[in-house]
């Protein structure tokens, strides 16, 4: 219905804002950890290294979008996310 239709761009929207905000704050924050070579590293022993973890951020802004919209999630998404899900923490 269009008031479906309406709800599904304005959530849309929303999200893009907000995703757009997110990532440009993330993209400065992995400008000062290259500077930092802190990009591979784990910054807590139970977490992902932070490259994982800002692919994990990049993945969820495209597959919340893709879900949103109704379309298929592309294979490669699906792969990124697949092998960043087998990494083991120690």
């Amino acid at each position: 219905t269009m008031e479906s239709s309406n709800a599904k761009f304005l959530v849309t929207n929303l999200l893009l804002k907000s995703y757009a905000q997110m990532l440009r704050a993330v993209s400065a924050w992995l400008d000062k950890a290259e500077k930092d070579e802190l990009v591979s590293r784990r910054l807590a022993p139970d977490m992902f290294p932070l490259s994982t973890q800002i692919c994990f951020i990049c993945l969820q802004s495209q597959e919340a979008l893709y879900r949103l919209q109704g379309k298929e999630i592309p294979q490669a998404l699906k792969s990124l996310a697949d092998m960043g899900r087998s990494e083991q923490v120690q």
